[in-house]
């Protein structure tokens, strides 16, 4: 009966414990189940694989979340970087790459810009807060496209005047008169004195002339017409003389002086009317009085004023002559 009881109290310790069955299970599973896994296609119906637990507790911002930030920084604006189409043949339009305007362009609406070669000469406009160029070289002989443009954007005085001095320079002065005409126009309709746009004037003036010298010799006629627009011009400019004919006239016109009879002495008088008989001094007043009086005129006046200093100075110097008489007078006695 002791031998019995060892042998059995021997088997029991070779059972293993339930928690290492357990756990040996559990990792036999487990590992079936990563190679069944791996091995097995991935379906859209049963195969979905085990979410990562990475994903599941990352605490990071998502990137959805970031997609508007993202697309603000991409929308900035770039002031360096411009899509410069005036390069290629397609377009002579470059476009700044912004949804807003620049605040180089509040003030105004549009400005000159010019590279450092003058061939790359370029107009800078706006148009719904979009800011682009506009290169000159790319220009039509056609100017009917550039006006529409110029006036769409609303551009300014200085845009106009660099479209048409660019067509003057490239000898087109009938494109160079239909911008600046057209100019004129919409100063006008803003209401812009014709002080403020004489060199405009100046400018149409020289562009009549010089087609006026081309047609010199070809056209007469229409050389004339082109000289009577440039003398219209300059006639906005400078003015006429018209109206000042009259004036001139009056000036070149002689001046009448009204002679004053100049008076005699009071001995020289009473001895005429001694000798003349009294029925003429009785005709003579009966004339004198039947005349009117003359009004005394701006000259007649002057010449008073000279009888009285002339006679201011014939007293002063009697005065001064009985003093030197008296003073002599005394000495001698």
């Amino acid at each position: 009966m002791p031998f019995m009881h060892s042998a059995a109290s021997s088997d029991l310790q070779n059972i293993p414990s339930l928690d290492a069955l357990a756990y040996s299970t559990a990792l036999a599973r487990r590992q079936r189940h990563r190679s069944e896994a791996m091995v097995a296609p991935l379906t859209s119906s049963t195969n979905i694989p085990s979410p990562d637990s990475s994903l599941l507790f990352n605490t990071d911002i998502p990137f959805y979340a970031t997609a508007s930030t993202l697309q603000s920084k991409i929308l900035e604006p770039l002031h360096e970087t411009t899509m410069s189409a005036c390069e290629d043949a397609i377009s002579p339009l470059s476009f700044h790459l912004s949804s807003k305007k620049d605040p180089a362009f509040v003030a105004f609406s549009s400005s000159i810009c010019t590279d450092s070669e003058s061939t790359n000469t370029c107009i800078t406009m706006s148009l719904c807060d979009q800011v682009f160029t506009y290169n000159l070289q790319c220009l039509q002989p056609d100017p009917r496209e550039i006006i529409e443009l110029l006036k769409l954007t609303a551009s300014d005085k200085g845009n106009w005047v660099l479209v048409g001095a660019h067509y003057r320079r490239t000898g087109s002065p009938l494109a160079s008169i239909a911008v600046m005409s057209a100019m004129l126009e919409e100063m006008t309709r803003k209401q812009i004195p014709d002080a403020d746009l004489k060199p405009a004037f100046l400018f149409l003036a020289s562009c009549e002339t010089e087609l006026a010298k081309k047609m010199k010799l070809g056209d007469a006629v229409r050389a004339a017409q082109h000289f009577q627009n440039a003398q219209k011009w300059l006639q906005k400019v400078y003015g006429t003389f018209s109206d000042n004919n009259a004036g001139v006239e009056s000036l070149k016109a002689p001046v009448h002086v009204a002679r004053q009879p100049v008076s005699q002495p009071q001995s020289k008088l009473l001895r005429n009317t001694k000798n003349k008989p009294q029925n003429n001094s009785i005709s003579d007043s009966r004339q004198h009085a039947k005349l009117p009086p003359r009004p005394p005129g701006p000259h007649q006046k002057i010449l008073e004023r000279e009888i009285d200093t002339l006679r201011d100075r014939q007293s002063i110097q009697a005065t001064l002559l009985s003093e030197v008489r008296s003073c002599k007078r005394h000495v001698g006695g």
